[in-house]
């Protein structure tokens, strides 16, 4: 159910599932948007998330038709966090726990330039306007997909990718003048790594819980219990026994029980799972959801090639054989933990097809081919390598830059066949373009950047750029070494070529005029 539909369920109907689901879908942003405004302060941060979702109960009818409740969640949480600060400037005991958390928080590539931007960049967020805030919050916060994110904003998804891309280096530019110098890639990289973290699980039961004890005793004893709620002072309630707060710790008991285990369920990886026994010995115990049944799925837990930790919100194209027809040719999304449920319907496929698709790791191919005897597991890691960025520009015949031009590739090394299929291999990543086509757009200035091909794939890449009002230009970097360096480089230039209008008639061998004929003009002819 959408974010929208959940808070006019709670501000018409008072649901108190729909806003707990809410609180869910939204906690993990609040949350680290708060930790890292009060240095990694993680009860301040908890206090503060609570105090966001308890406004938001308390004004839910007004913003039950916000365009974007999302965008006011992550302001309120900077207004929450500055009041917090205030009354905290002289508790300095906390600066050395913040020390402590900032060390543990630099772990991984990225780790440099987070620490460099942590502290400045929500307020830096803030510099940008509404959309370009918008657009940042949604690819690089929430992981949504281009196409859901042209659909919020109401643009298609190569005007998406584009609003996206600068908005992205605008923030880029905004950081650098703040200390915290990037590339675009390491930015992308360490926002989608490190922006969002997982809240603690128990967190979204407790703030839901608050909340809406908050709103239910109302008025001026809603603003002086607010803090008599908060997770510390319910534990002393539980224990104290006081005559006259009996019948409001026996009403929390109650929705406690009625709404936290499922709450906690679906925010809680399982500690102690032992790990699927058609994984490889070196995986790792997977975090899952609740078991479902795997009679015709395939669960696919994907995790990163160096560390083992699940990716979040991966994207997976989907094409399935049945018989000897592709059918259910679709996009799956991995959840926040890094798992996605593939339908499989054993009894009739022949064939599966999986190519991951997330920013800063390689499009990797999974392939199993049921017809000649390959078993397609109930459980597979799919592990993904750090991929490595290609960038560079689009210009016309005159050197002027061109916007919207498309920029794409895939890596057969003989594109009029298909390859042989007893040579797919399992987590591929030098071989990942057939069937599918790793695609970006140029912004205003022509450029443009993917980071999504790992390292050993850039010999065989084969694409181009291409655009309506222009003769395209292909680029095989197999029979041009010097390309894949620029490319690695992000200084490869596509000139495109001067269209040409051509006009005339089709007619059959009698000279009767043929009013469906399709005209195919090749380079080759219109350069002659």
């Amino acid at each position: 159910m959408m974010t929208n539909e959940l808070l006019q369920r709670y501000a018409v109907d008072g649901s108190e599932s729909a806003f707990t689901e809410l609180v869910r879908q939204h906690i993990d942003l609040v949350y680290s948007a708060a930790l890292r405004q009060v240095n990694g302060d993680a009860g301040a941060a908890q206090d503060i998330t609570q105090a966001v979702f308890t406004d938001l109960a308390r004004k839910a009818s007004r913003l039950a038709a916000h365009s974007s409740l999302s965008g006011w969640l992550y302001t309120s949480a900077r207004f929450q966090a500055a009041k917090s600060r205030r009354a905290e400037q002289r508790r300095h005991v906390r600066e050395q726990e913040s020390h402590a958390m900032n060390q543990l928080l630099q772990t991984s590539d990225t780790g440099d330039a987070w620490h460099d931007m942590r502290p400045v960049l929500d307020d830096v967020m803030h510099e940008l306007n509404d959309a370009d805030r918008e657009a940042v919050l949604l690819r690089y916060f929430e992981h949504k997909p281009l196409a859901e994110i042209g659909a919020r904003l109401g643009l298609s998804e190569n005007a998406a990718r584009m609003r996206v891309d600068r908005a992205l280096e605008k923030l880029r530019t905004k950081l650098s003048k703040r200390g915290a110098a990037s590339t675009a890639a390491a930015l992308a990289l360490a926002l989608t790594e490190r922006a969002v973290s997982a809240a603690p699980a128990t967190l979204v039961a407790e703030v839901s819980r608050s909340a809406l004890v908050t709103m239910a005793v109302g008025g001026g004893i809603a603003s002086g219990l607010s803090k008599f709620l908060a997770p510390t002072a319910l534990k002393w309630l539980a224990g104290a026994g006081a005559l006259a707060s009996l019948s409001l710790a026996i009403w929390i008991h109650h929705v406690q029980r009625a709404e936290a285990p499922a709450s906690i369920a679906s925010q809680t990886p399982a500690t102690n799972a032992a790990p699927p026994t058609t994984l490889p010995a070196a995986a790792l115990p997977i975090s899952a959801e609740p078991s479902l049944d795997t009679t015709n799925k395939l669960t696919l837990h994907i995790v990163t090639a160096d560390s083992g930790k699940p990716i979040p919100s991966v994207d997976l194209a989907y094409l399935l054989w049945e018989g000897g027809a592709a059918h259910h040719n679709q996009l799956l999304h991995a959840n926040r933990f890094g798992i996605c449920e593939v339908p499989v319907p054993r009894s009739t496929v022949t064939r599966l097809t999986l190519v991951s698709q997330r920013d800063g790791f390689a499009d990797t191919r999974l392939q199993w081919h049921a017809d000649q005897g390959e078993t397609i597991p109930e459980e597979y890691t799919l592990r993904l390598p750090r991929s490595v960025p290609l960038g560079g520009s689009v210009v016309d015949a005159d050197g002027n830059p061109v916007a919207g031009a498309k920029i794409g590739f895939n890596n057969r090394t003989n594109p009029s066949t298909v390859p042989d299929p007893a040579s797919d291999l399992q987590n591929d990543t030098s071989d990942f373009g057939w069937p599918f086509y790793i695609e970006t757009t140029s912004d205003s200035a022509g450029r443009w950047q993917i980071n999504r091909i790992a390292k050993e794939a850039h010999h065989t890449l084969e694409g181009g750029a291409n655009h309506p009002e222009y003769l395209g230009d292909p680029v095989s970097v197999g029979n041009n070494p010097e390309a894949e360096k620029q490319l690695v480089a992000g200084t490869y230039v596509f000139h495109l070529g001067r269209a040409v209008e051509v006009h005339g008639d089709v007619t059959d061998l009698s000279g009767t005029p043929l009013s469906d004929a399709s005209v195919k003009v090749g380079l080759d002819l219109i350069l002659k």
